[in-house]
């Protein structure tokens, strides 16, 4: 991923999170591994807008080649990822 892309992706990632009027994003609590974090989101989850589909297109935005269209689960994502690296080797 080029510089602009981890931009693009940087940027769609924050837009994502709940934030209050300071611009400080909205902590919900501990994630379930050490260290880790669950901050409130300006999004919605549906069959059809699954954390995979989100993904998908996080990735899409930072320039790789992905498809969302009909992502649901998780494994459908890693292959695309997995195809793309294929490819560069």
């Amino acid at each position: 991923m080029s510089r602009e892309g981890l931009d693009r992706l940087a940027a769609f990632l924050w837009d994502y999170l709940e934030k209050n009027p300071q611009l400080v994003p909205h902590r919900v609590g501990d994630g379930p591994y050490p260290g880790s974090t669950f901050y409130a989101s300006t999004g919605t989850y549906s069959l059809s807008n699954t954390c995979n589909t989100w993904t998908a297109e996080a990735l899409r935005i930072g320039g790789l080649p992905v498809s969302a269209s009909g992502v649901v689960f998780a494994h459908q994502v890693v292959a695309q990822v997995q195809e793309i690296l294929e490819r560069q080797q």
